[in-house]
């Protein structure tokens, strides 16, 4: 079997090649990507601007707890369970862009 692909380009595709019929795929765990430090950083930096009696503070604590313990499926189910807080026009008037767009992007 032969699959022609023109005017394309495969690079930083997860497809590395063809042997045969059988497909050889390189896929990165989300894992590698999340720069733990970084993010931890953030949600400290967030977490002092906010009300300590607020759902957002309570809701970017229990995140930076996951952060902490490098616990990806745990930060993503807080972020499901705490959409409403992290896209609070209070969460998104504190926190930088970055952190809003990461944390979205992880549901």
């Amino acid at each position: 079997m032969t699959i022609h692909i023109k005017n394309s380009n495969l690079n930083g595709s997860p497809i590395i090649k063809g042997n045969n019929n059988n497909v050889e795929v390189n896929i990165q765990s989300s894992i590698e990507k999340i720069n733990w430090n970084s993010l931890q950083d953030e949600l400290i930096e967030v977490s002092a601007k906010l009300a300590k009696d607020s759902k957002e503070y309570m809701a970017s604590k229990e995140a930076l707890n996951s952060a902490m313990n490098k616990d990806e499926r745990g930060l993503v189910n807080i972020v499901k369970r705490n959409i409403s807080s992290f896209t609070s026009d209070i969460f998104t008037g504190v926190a930088s862009r970055m952190l809003v767009e990461f944390l979205m992007s992880l549901i």
